[in-house]
């Protein structure tokens, strides 16, 4: 079925959740910001983690995040955000075009999705409605159900300075 035929959720827009996209590529950014609506949610397009920065909230459902970004890298910024928002160690999925060996090792150390560009829509949309819907369990070894136990898979692969 194509992604424009896919039936999206009947929500009030105003209480739908909402899922950070941080992608460079002005033409993938707009067809991820349609999936995620056609998915039912409300799509926050971002270019860059500057851009995520200013609009990054407790609010926020879920994470879309291309690994490579000019001047950064998506796998760097994922490991900032889990730390200031714990609950989207477990609610992103990287999308990307890079299919070296270092970026597979970079992605499967996160833990993390990943769909490769080009992406299949169906299984995007998928994707970012199991993430959204997810519940809050996994990984919460402080015991306040905010996702602010043990940092998990979302330690970054080097020492702490």
């Amino acid at each position: 079925m194509p992604f424009d035929a896919m039936p999206t959720a009947p929500v009030d827009p105003s209480a739908r959740r909402r899922v950070l996209i941080i992608e460079d590529d002005d033409g993938v950014r707009t067809v991820l910001a349609s999936l995620v609506e056609i998915a039912g949610y409300a799509a926050v397009p971002t270019r860059n983690p500057g851009e995520a920065n200013a609009v990054l909230d407790t609010d926020i459902a879920a994470m879309v995040l291309d690994l490579r970004l000019p001047g950064s890298r998506g796998d760097l910024y994922y490991y900032d955000v889990a730390r200031r928002f714990p609950r989207l160690r477990d609610r992103t999925v990287f999308v990307t075009g890079d299919a070296s060996v270092e970026a597979e090792r970079l992605i499967a150390h996160t833990g993390c999705i990943v769909r490769h560009k080009p992406f299949v829509t169906t299984a995007l949309i998928a994707t970012i409605r199991e993430l959204v819907e997810r519940e809050d369990v996994l990984r919460d070894s402080a015991g306040d159900g905010a996702g602010n136990g043990a940092l998990g898979a979302a330690t970054p692969p080097w020492p702490a300075r």
